[in-house]
């Protein structure tokens, strides 16, 4: 996994470089990572595994990590991304289907339907995986939260993936460092 750095809008000339060059304490292909609002550290995670990354602690990796991704309950090993939404939920992506991480409770929300659900349904509005057409009215179907998710998330211009996960993982970092 690689990461970019940017001084304003211009990217530095030495970069891309590995996560592991950067991020001191932190492996090499990572699955995912984000900053969590839980307490504004940076994690990382890769495969049934997670790290809490502290820039202002020496070292910013404690050696009690890593430790398990069953610790955030509900969550499952090997996700491909996570982010913190703007509803002030967490969010773990995998395979297609995602969970709503309750950060006050530490687990997995219980809904209806339960957790995890289809991300192209429930984020982007798709009625039919196979069909591919995006839906132009939210789900009627719905209780709980599960209509308010979808109402928020259904931006047709989002993109969940790794490098736009590590891309503002970075940002957020320099940010931080009040580099940018």
């Amino acid at each position: 996994s690689k990461y970019w750095r940017y001084t304003g809008k211009k990217m530095d000339g030495d970069y891309p470089k590995e996560i592991s060059d950067g991020f001191m304490g932190i492996p090499n292909n990572i699955d995912a990572a984000m900053v969590w609002g839980g307490n504004g550290k940076i994690y990382f995670y890769k495969d049934s595994k997670f790290w809490r990354f502290d820039p202002a602690q020496k070292p910013p990796v404690k050696g009690t990590y890593p430790k398990p991704i069953s610790n955030w309950e509900g969550i499952p090993d090997n996700i491909d991304a996570a982010l913190q939404y703007t509803n002030g939920y967490t969010y773990f992506f995998k395979g297609g289907n995602y969970y709503r991480f309750n950060d006050r409770t530490f687990a997995v929300d219980s809904a209806d339907p339960p957790f995890p659900r289809a991300a192209s349904y429930w984020w982007f509005g798709c009625r039919s995986e196979t069909k591919g057409f995006v839906a132009a009215d939210p789900p009627t179907d719905s209780r709980d939260n599960a209509r308010h998710d979808q109402k928020q998330n259904s931006s047709n211009s989002l993109r969940i993936s790794k490098v736009t996960n590590l891309f503002l993982l970075c940002i957020l970092y320099l940010r931080f460092l009040k580099l940018v």
